[in-house]
């Protein structure tokens, strides 16, 4: 299973600031889920309509599928892009052609 966010080159070019707006809430929520678990599970039972024992079972899926920064290494990054261009034929040399972490850095600095 993977999770990522997408943008367009457009957007990231003319609403840089919209982006990482939405990359630090993002990042935000990540570490909330984290550190409130109880919190999350409510908000899970409550949304999903759930019992807490299902709950559980969903928040540790969820929590084993995020990293905590919403970064990823490049070999697992270079799999999942490779997995999912292979399904249209596409094939890259560089990750760079596909992906651009500059705005998330740039977040993830400011948080400290």
């Amino acid at each position: 299973m993977s999770w990522a966010l997408g943008s367009s080159l457009k957007k990231l070019r003319d609403q840089p600031d919209q982006v990482k707006r939405f990359l630090r809430a993002n990042v935000k929520g990540l570490r909330y889920m984290r550190e409130n678990r109880d919190v999350a599970l409510e908000a899970a039972m409550s949304w999903l309509k759930v019992d807490r024992e299902m709950a559980e079972g969903i928040y540790q899926l969820s929590i084993n599928n995020f990293t905590q920064d919403g970064t990823v290494d490049d070999a697992t990054l270079r799999l999942l892009v490779e997995q999912q261009l292979a399904e249209f034929g596409i094939k890259i040399e560089k990750l760079s052609q596909v992906v651009d972490f500059t705005l998330l850095h740039q977040v993830l600095k400011e948080a400290r």
